[in-house]
């Protein structure tokens, strides 16, 4: 809406999958300042739940406009004692929200650590696992709680403003050392915000703000949602329709050096600015007969040579005739195979066929009937879904909102560097350990250590050391590509026929050319095999790291849509995904079936 156009900024907003991951990415450096959870800041500065480092919070966002969601079949609860035994979800441990929630709870007689499980669970992620059945109920932002009532998953309980009116909720912060280095850049993004919640603070221009942050690259959210929220006049999911005396208020507050409220920000923060050759000659004739059947001693030697020639004519036509039989019987042989072979293939095709109209009739049955939004999508949604997607893949509409051709494109493009460094390293590891018993003795518990081991487990540790989420996730891709190629690298080494390698040592090949020619030749179906094993993991990783990580990329584009519940789309990515992988499977077993002589 130009407000950072206005100071003269070029800004991208980017989102992530969870507050934690905010957290990080402001951490590492990806992001230069943050829109956090108000106690954030604090918490990141003293250490708490992350190294710590100085944080500015220069402003206060917004206050109120969160809620209390319960699911569907908790309608008759009336007070928190009632909720004992309860799974709640929290955008995060170090949130106003955790806060607020426990307070309730504990003014109620019900202990918060003790008689309800409370776990962190990122905001769009709150209204599936509401419906889903694994939260009972969530202390959240909207629009996350209008959503569960349009969902018709939850109903309202109770509003945040009405456990603390005016509460603070979440803030524009900063390192310090941005704000320190870079301090116009600075003042300018806070000005820009400050003109932007002023600009949304009034009623007339919230259906105009419902209408630009709802679309995907930002909320992704129905803009009927949106609008509820910021109108105030909503449904609660019992039945009513509530009007807010006083919707959300978008109004910055600036905080102070000192942690108290100050009441004019714009002074405060100084903000107004072979061919074969044949040795005919010896094949000649038969000893001491010739071709006449007349015995050879009564044929003179001119005789014998123009008897010989003749012989040899006969042989050629006669081996000519048989080999023009033998190839004519072979084309006969090889067509009734081809034949065979071309009967047996439709065949299966046609079973395949089969199977899968029988699979996608039964699933169109199942769904026959069920209101739109209310159960899984049938194939014919999911195809009109897919229509739409694939009319324009490669769109880009901001780092948020991509078609869904870039998404592959960006996973593929992680995984070809992440698998191709995997390779190189477990191939290189495996001859050598496939050469030296004694070490692969040595080194094998280790391996076995940290094979069993997830490849997802490792993502923290990148992310807090590498300190770069997008680097991280091909990080995940090398673990979970390494294993299989290098355990099948070292069997296809150790295995290796014993005689070749008594052929290179009589041979005297040095070790690099007994490498070339012989070691690696004689071990590429097995390595290849490896190599096969690994390009399945590391797509499936892949995907699962996205999903964590946020960004662009097949495994954030379902974890979006799966937030805004659009299964049509999430069901094409998992069909986009799974034709992904026969292709990358079908590549490395072609290779494999042309190094099959080996075996």
């Amino acid at each position: 809406m130009g407000f950072y156009k206005k100071q003269g900024l070029n800004v991208s907003v980017v989102k992530a999958s969870s507050w934690a991951m905010i957290r990080d990415l402001s951490i590492n450096g990806e992001t230069d300042a943050t829109h956090m959870l108000s106690p954030m800041p604090l918490a990141i500065t003293m250490g708490v739940g992350s190294q710590s480092v100085p944080y500015v919070m220069p402003a206060v966002e917004n206050i109120n406009g969160q809620a209390i969601t319960l699911h569907e079949k908790h309608k008759g609860i009336k007070t928190a004692a009632e909720m004992k035994g309860f799974k709640f979800g929290v955008p995060f441990d170090y949130s106003m929200h955790n806060f607020l929630l426990r307070y309730v709870l504990a003014e109620g007689g019900v202990d918060p650590d003790k008689d309800v499980q409370i776990r962190a669970v990122p905001p769009p992620e709150m209204v599936a696992n509401l419906r889903a059945g694994n939260l009972d109920g969530y202390l959240g932002p909207d629009p996350f709680n209008q959503r569960a009532v349009f969902e018709g998953a939850g109903f309202i309980w109770m509003l945040s403003k009405d456990i603390w009116p005016g509460h603070p909720c979440c803030a524009f912060a900063a390192k310090r050392e941005f704000a320190e280095k870079l301090p116009n850049t600075f003042k300018a993004v806070l000005s820009a915000i400050v003109d932007a919640t002023q600009y949304a603070h009034d009623k007339t221009h919230r259906k105009e703000i419902a209408a630009a942050i709802a679309p995907r690259n930002f909320l992704n959210q129905p803009v009927e949602v949106v609008e509820q929220v910021l109108t105030g006049v909503y449904p609660d999911g019992l039945g009513n329709t509530k009007k807010r005396a006083r919707p959300h208020r978008l109004r910055p507050v600036p905080v102070s050096v000192d942690g108290h409220l100050d009441s004019h920000p714009a002074e405060a923060l100084g903000l107004r600015e072979d061919r074969h050759h044949v040795q005919e000659g010896r094949r000649g004739s038969l000893p001491g007969h010739g071709l006449s059947g007349c015995p050879a001693r009564h044929r003179s030697p001119r005789a014998g040579v123009e008897l010989d020639q003749a012989h040899v004519r006969a042989r050629r036509q006669a081996e000519g005739l048989r080999s023009r039989q033998a190839r004519g019987l072979h084309q006969v042989l090889r067509d009734q195979a081809g034949l065979t072979v071309g009967r047996e293939r439709l065949r299966v095709v046609c079973y395949s066929v089969l199977i899968g109209a029988t699979l996608l009739a039964l699933w169109q049955a199942s769904v026959a009937g069920t209101p739109a939004g209310k159960g899984l999508p049938g194939p014919v949604a999911v195809a009109r879904a897919a229509g739409e997607m694939l009319a324009n893949p490669f769109y880009s509409n901001g780092p948020n909102d991509k078609g869904i051709g870039l998404q592959l494109l960006a996973s593929l493009g992680r995984l070809a560097v992440g698998y191709a460094v995997a390779s190189v390293v477990a191939i290189a590891l495996g001859v050598v350990l496939g050469l030296s018993p004694a070490l692969y003795r040595a080194v094998n518990p280790y391996i076995q250590i940290l094979k069993p081991i997830s490849p997802l487990a490792w993502m923290p540790l990148f992310l807090y050391t590498i300190r770069d989420s997008g680097w991280a996730a091909v990080l995940v891709i090398f673990m979970s590509s390494l294993w299989p190629t290098l355990a099948n690298t070292a069997f296809g080494v150790v295995n290796i026929k014993r005689d070749y390698l008594h052929v290179a040592a009589i041979l005297q090949l040095s070790w690099w050319r007994r490498l070339l020619q012989v070691v690696l030749p004689a071990a590429a179906p097995a390595i290849v095999a490896g190599l096969r094993i690994s390009i399945g993991s590391a797509w499936v990783a892949i995907v699962a790291a996205e999903m964590l990580i946020g960004g662009t990329g097949i495994g954030y584009f379902v974890w979006n849509e799966w937030n805004n519940l659009a299964l049509t789309s999430v069901i094409f990515a998992i069909i986009a995904i799974g034709l992904i992988g026969v292709l990358l499977d079908a590549g490395l077993g072609r290779l494999s079936r042309r190094l099959a002589w080996s075996e």
